[in-house]
This record gives structure tokens, C-alpha cells and sequence, in this order.
């Protein structure tokens, strides 16, 4: 394991060109702040692969990104790390599969001791872009706590009465949400 924290979000056939033509992976990554250890992109359920290559190669020699992965080529060991068979992504007749198994793909290729996970149509405001990933590596260093999570919306008084307990900038929560997660 090497030190230090891997980024990682996900593109797929409906968003890949908002990601890798239009800039939205190069503002995501800027506004962490944060010097990464590596920068992934995990794609996901593309129709045209060799035309994504080539984007995301323009985005590795653009220093975007450091790699780029399709979940399509891990899947089968992914599904066997975690023990989860293709058919457990279906509840109440919704296939979650391909929503679940880009975040599963970043686990399962992070290679640093933690990982930042983002959604991709999770954006960090730039309100909450202070040193939050710095200070949330201390946090799970000095705490029984498995990820941290900025706010990536406004607070309102209903997430405050969900919370299990604040502590000066940090709220604790007994939930976890996939849309953003340093872990």
C-alpha cells in the first residue's frame, strides 16, 4: 500500500464528454485542493470505447488524470473481492449494478491507504474546499471512524437533527452516502 490519497470518480456514455472535453474532471480534482498521490477515472458503460481512449489519454498527457480504468475489464474480480454475485444489485426490480459496481472498481484499485471517492454528479462546493481532506485523514487516524464526508450542499436544519453527535467542524452520522467519500 503506498501513502497517501488516491482520487477517483466515474464517467459513463451519457456524461463521459461533459468529463473529458468539457472540463468537468479537471475542475472536480482542482477544487479538492489537494496534492493526490494518483488521479483515476473509472469508466463506466460506454458505447464507444476507443473514441473515450482517446479523451483520456489527452487527459493523462494534459496531467488531468494519471489513469484511467473501465469497469467492464475488473467486474468479475471485483465481484469475487467482495463476494457479491451480478444478480445482488437487484432490488425491488431496480438494477443497481451499474450505478454500484464504478465505486467497487475504485476500492479495488486503490493503492494508496486511502481513497477519495466522488459520484459523478457530485461536485465539491467551493464553500467547503478548505483543507477538509487533510483534516479528515486525522480524523480517521485518531478515531474509530471508516469515512469522512464533506458537505457538498447547503446545511439545513433537518440533516443537523439526523446527526448523531457534532463536534466542532465535524458532525457524526451513523449513515454513509457513495456520492462522495474519503475512506
Amino acid at each position: 500500500m503506498q501513502p497517501g490519497v488516491s482520487f477517483f470518480t466515474c464517467c459513463y456514455e451519457a456524461d463521459w464528454e461533459f468529463f473529458l472535453k468539457e472540463g468537468r474532471l479537471k475542475e472536480m480534482i482542482e477544487r479538492c485542493n489537494y496534492p493526490f498521490a494518483s488521479k483515476n477515472l473509472v469508466i463506466n458503460n460506454v458505447d464507444d470505447r476507443d473514441k473515450v481512449i482517446q479523451y483520456a489519454e489527452l487527459a493523462i498527457k494534459d496531467g488531468i488524470i494519471d489513469n484511467y480504468f473501465f469497469t467492464e475489464d475488473y467486474a468479475g474480480r471485483v465481484l469475487e473481492k467482495f463476494s457479491i454475485k451480478r444478480k445482488d444489485f437487484k432490488l425491488d426490480g431496480f438494477d443497481g449494478y451499474w450505478f454500484s459496481v464504478a465505486p467497487l472498481t475504485a476500492v479495488h484499485l486503490c493503492s494508496t491507504g486511502y481513497i477519495l471517492y466522488f459520484m459523478g454528479d457530485c461536485m465539491l462546493n467551493e464553500k467547503y474546499a478548505a483543507d477538509w481532506i487533510g483534516n479528515g485523514i486525522k480524523k480517521l487516524q485518531e478515531k474509530n471512524i471508516f469515512c469522512i464526508t464533506p458537505l457538498w450542499n447547503y446545511y439545513n436544519k433537518k440533516a443537523e437533527s439526523d446527526l448523531f453527535m457534532n463536534e466542532g467542524d465535524y458532525a457524526y452520522d451513523q449513515g454513509f452516502t457513495d456520492q462522495c467519500f474519503l475512506a
